[in-house]
């Protein structure tokens, strides 16, 4: 998602950021660019459209994360027309991605 906050920024900005998160060090990189002092926040859940997960869970036996369902401020598939469930599990740390079945979304 980190093209998504970037593209309002400088070029150094954008640079620096990158070159951050390459080295793996992000612990200033949200208060750089401006995400906890911007009306979206930090805090970007993770979400999903049940129609989404059943359509993905048939052409692959597995669903997975659309990208274009976590950008920030989005709460609505544009593929469905409908509401996005947001994940229960922890949103943040290494829990995050533990949501192993359509029911810990709802």
């Amino acid at each position: 998602m980190l093209p998504f906050f970037l593209r309002l920024r400088t070029q150094s900005d954008a640079a620096n950021a990158i070159a951050c998160v390459r080295a793996g060090g992000v612990g200033a990189l949200k208060g750089r660019l401006g995400i906890l002092s911007g009306r979206f926040g930090a805090a970007n859940p993770l979400k999903a459209c049940t129609s989404c997960i059943a359509m993905d869970e048939a052409d692959h036996s597995v669903a997975y994360w659309h990208l274009d369902h976590q950008l920030p401020s989005t709460w609505l598939c544009v593929r469905h027309d409908q509401p996005l469930s947001v994940a229960r599990a922890k949103t943040n740390g290494h829990g995050r991605f533990l949501v192993s079945s359509r029911a810990s979304l709802l």
